[in-house]
């Protein structure tokens, strides 16, 4: 469905259009029920508007730290601009919706290839914005993790800060506690762990701010990281195991 909005002091010209050349969002689905959504996630903020593109401002001026939303809910008929936060809770909720009058407008990521999301995060003084895809869904090992993440010219993500570490946990809020593998391994060499992502080791210091207390253990075949979300740092496990997993790119990649 196209939405056509006749702003004061301009032609009228297609809303869509518009919101995407200006604001880069795009029209993913409408007839949805905003009120079912703010009713099924409870942690989301509503903002009164006159219009969707008053709604797109709005959020694309907004600081959102860590990573900004998926996009928003727009209702053309209560006038209703709600945010939606990229977690994989959250844009299953906005999948199941039933019929009602909003329209889900969505980030078109110039900066990452289709099918990731950009997010951005704090290493030190520094805003650093990397590309990401959670799969959610299935559980494998790590090596298939690793070359599923590699078919797609990414790698498995990394979490070399505690500020990266904490994206993922925010990316995977509100489902129940499970492991993701971590692009980490010292399947190489005993007890030197290695990144996928650039062949880096893993200094001593870093070990001991990264992994939890007591890990790595090195346990029985125990040669790759993984985290626990929500909160958990890493831990060493076996690599037969089936964990989630991120993948992850550069940007213009």
């Amino acid at each position: 469905m196209k939405l056509r909005l006749l702003c004061v002091g301009s032609a009228d010209e297609d809303t869509d259009s518009s919101l995407e050349r200006n604001y880069s969002f795009r029209l993913e689905s409408s007839g949805l029920n905003l009120s079912e959504f703010q009713n099924k996630v409870n942690d989301v903020t509503w903002y009164q508007t006159t219009s969707v593109v008053e709604c797109a401002d709005l959020v694309a001026k907004t600081p959102w730290g860590c990573c900004k939303p998926l996009g928003f809910l727009y209702d053309s008929v209560f006038r209703v601009c709600q945010p939606v936060p990229w977690r994989g809770d959250v844009e299953r909720e906005v999948q199941s919706l039933s019929a009602g009058t909003s329209s889900l407008y969505r980030w078109r990521n110039t900066a990452c290839k289709a099918g990731f999301e950009e997010y951005q995060y704090q290493s030190g003084d520094l805003t650093v914005t990397t590309c990401l895809v959670g799969n959610y869904q299935d559980r494998i090992y790590y090596e298939m993790a690793a070359s599923r993440c590699q078919d797609q010219g990414a790698f498995l993500a990394s979490t070399k800060t505690l500020e990266k570490m904490a994206l993922l946990w925010q990316l995977s809020l509100g489902m129940e506690p499970r492991y993701f593998w971590v692009g980490l391994d010292d399947r190489g060499t005993s007890k030197v762990f290695v990144w996928l992502e650039d062949g880096t080791v893993l200094s001593p210091e870093k070990t001991l701010e990264l992994f939890a207390s007591g890990e790595p253990d090195h346990g029985d075949k125990e040669h790759c990281a993984s985290i626990r979300t929500p909160v958990e740092k890493l831990s060493d496990r076996r690599c037969v195991l089936k964990h989630y997993y991120f993948c992850e790119m550069k940007p213009g990649c």
